[in-house]
This record gives structure tokens, sequence and C-alpha cells, in this order.
């Protein structure tokens, strides 16, 4: 149980400001461990001998050191499960035998989780690994960012810049990073990608100093300071198997294909929907249009349908009127062919009318008046009868 740590007062009071007063540290196990640093990072691909600055380690610091900011401890980055216990204090160290700044991080896992900490405890689980988002992640290069929003996803797993064409971790080619967003969780790992970062054993732990910044030296007593050094780093690294960027990208494209076809698939039934909408689009406003036409014509018709019905109904009137003057003047034939002593029927058509009343004026015209005829125009021209025959005139 050498890796467990004994806390010290500045210890306890860090872990009560984040958890309170009523916190039961003895269901805790605490231990310290050296988190990470500005040593190259030993991760394939985008990350491959990766930097961290030195303004990095110091954002980390002020966010792990956030009484607000809760940082769990989580087993390797499964952040879908419940944390085994939680990060409690880090203190940035300039070390003076690996010129290099580590973020030595004091952490706690409940006792709940017996298993884990016996795991801890006989070195089977050693290794820590930070997750956490860069603000920028910056080729050496050329000073690309691959966080902008013009690289693309082949380049970004592949480790390729964009901009001048390097692969990150190849002929000094490698990213870095200058500061930290967000720390999102530590965990328990079989194997990390910062280099030494180790669950510390007791003989390698520092005292949590009062200094925002130790400089410290990482040395046993009686022990020489690299051999220190190999004992933090003691992990055997076991050579990855490296894959040419070029084929990965070959790989990657080989199996997104079907994707891909799916993809222009879509893209084809997409341009012939887009044609489909323009011809519906086409055909809707030439409807409208015909709509619009028609609803003008319908207006149209609508004011010759009222002007008609005016005509008819004027119409009818002078037929009611008409009417009127043909039964006022058949009354007056019938006086005519009385007074001429005709029993003649009066006819239906106009002219029939007109033909019988000469007919009666002729009669007339031979009854001597005062013992002289009165001629064939008595009565017609003179009007001696006061009716209005001009309506009647046979022309």
């Amino acid at each position: 149980m050498t890796k467990r740590v004994t806390l010290t007062e500045k210890m306890r009071q860090e872990v009560m400001a984040r958890c309170g007063t009523d916190v039961d540290l003895n269901k805790i196990v605490f231990y310290q461990a050296r988190g990470i640093s500005t040593e190259p990072i030993h991760q394939g691909t985008l990350y491959d001998k990766g930097i961290l600055e030195r303004q990095a380690l110091v954002d980390m610091l002020n966010l792990v050191n956030d009484p607000l900011n809760t940082v769990t401890l989580q087993t390797m980055h499964n952040q879908k499960v419940l944390p085994t216990g939680r990060v409690f204090y880090a203190e940035l160290v300039d070390e003076q035998n690996t010129g290099h700044s580590a973020l030595y991080t004091l952490f706690g896992i409940s006792t709940n989780h017996p298993e884990i900490i016996s795991d801890v405890d006989n070195g089977i689980i050693d290794e820590v690994s930070y997750s956490f988002m860069p603000k920028k992640i910056l080729c050496n290069k050329c000073n690309k960012d691959f966080l902008d929003d013009d690289v693309n996803f082949l380049d970004f797993i592949s480790g390729t810049c964009p901009e001048c064409g390097a692969v990150m971790g190849r002929d000094d080619a490698h990213v870095i990073i200058p500061g930290i967003e967000v720390v999102r969780e530590l965990s328990l790992v079989t194997r990390g990608a910062a280099r030494h970062a180790k669950i510390l054993d007791s003989m390698y732990q520092m005292a949590m100093s009062d200094k925002s910044s130790p400089v410290i030296t990482l040395t046993k007593k009686g022990v020489k300071e690299d051999l220190c050094v190999f004992n933090l780093c003691s992990t055997i690294y076991n050579k990855e198997v490296e894959m040419n960027p070029e084929e990965l990208k070959a790989a990657i494209l080989a199996a997104t294909e079907p994707l891909s076809n799916e993809v222009k698939d879509m893209k084809v039934s997409l341009a012939s929907l887009g044609q489909e909408k323009a011809a519906l689009e086409t055909a809707k406003n030439e409807a409208e249009n015909a709509k619009a036409a028609l609803e003008e014509e319908k207006a149209s018709l609508s004011e010759e349908k009222a002007r008609l019905e005016t005509e008819l109904a004027d119409s009818k009137k002078e037929i009611e009127r008409l009417k009127g003057v043909e039964a006022s003047f058949d009354e007056e034939i019938k006086k005519v062919l009385v007074a001429a002593g005709l029993s003649d029927t009066i006819p239906e058509d106009t002219e029939g009318k007109a033909e019988l009343l000469k007919k009666a004026h002729l009669t007339l015209a031979n009854i001597p008046v005062n013992g002289v005829s009165a001629g064939a125009d008595r009565g017609i021209n003179n009007n001696e009868s006061g009716v209005d025959f001009s309506v009647y005139k046979v022309r």
C-alpha cells in the first residue's frame, strides 16, 4: 500500500473545499499521479510527438483547481458509467531533472471500488490519462490550426496538415497545443498517451506545497537521479504497428466507399427531385396564371351578365309598354270598326291590323258628313278619332 497518500493539512483543506466539511475521508483512498507534462505525446496519427506548451498546463491547473469545476475519475475514458472517484487538487511542477513542466495530481478512489483500489495498490493499474479539449491544435511547420472549419475528416485522423502537407509525427512535424479549453476527466488506463503519466509510489510522491509553481527534483536518497527518472517511466512501450497516411486514407476510403456511393445516389436523387420540384413550381405558376385569367374572365362575364340582365329587364319593360299600347290600339280599332259598321275580327299581326284600319277608313270615307263625302284620308291624316296611329304605320 505504498502508493496510498497520507493527507497533509493542506491536502485535507483542498479536499474539503471541493467535497464539503462533512466528507468522510475514511471512505476515500488517495493517490498522487504525474498526470501530464510538456514532454512529447506518445500517440499515433494526429497527436504523435505532439507537445503541450506550459501555458496549456497552466490552463489545466486552473481548471482542475477551480472549486466549481468537478473533474471525475473514470476508467479507460468511459464516461458512460459513473465515476470511481475524482480529482481533488493539482500542482504545476517545473522539473529540474527532466527539463519539462508536469501537472501533479491528487485524486481519490471511493472505497466502493475495492477491486480497483487493490489493482492500483499492487501496480496492476499504474497509469493515468487526462481527457481534455484543446483551444487550438497547431501544425509546428506552418501554424495551421487543425480545429479550423476547413480541415476535413481524413486530414484530421491521418494527421496530415492541409496547409503544408506535413504528416504529424514524421520528419520533425508535430502538433503544438498552446492552451486547454476544458478538462473532462482523468482516467485509469492501460497505457496513457502522455509520457510518464504514472501513479506515483510513495518514494516519488511530492508534498503539495503552498507555492503556486514549485521547482523540485525527483530523486530518492542514495539513488542516482537518472535511475529515478527511469523508474518513474518504467513502463515498457511496445512499438505500435504504424500505417502510412496514404494507406490509412486508402483504407478509410475503401471502408467508406459504400457510404460514398449512397451519398452519390442521394445527390442524384436530390438533383432529380430538384428538377421535379422546378417542374412542379412551373406547373403551379402556370396553373395560378390560368386561374387568374379565369378569374378575370369570370369577372368580365359577370359584368356582361349584369349588363345583359339589365337590358333584358329594360326589354321586358318595353314589351309590357308596347303590349299596353297594342291593347289601346285594339280598342281604338274596335271603335273605328263600329263606326264603320264593320264586324271584322281584329288580326293578331300589326300589318293585318293596319289593313283592317285602312278598310275601315275607306268605309268611313263613303259615309256623307253634312251631305259631303269625307274622303279616303278622313280620320287618318286629320286624326279625328284622337288615336295616334304613327306607331302602327305601315312602311
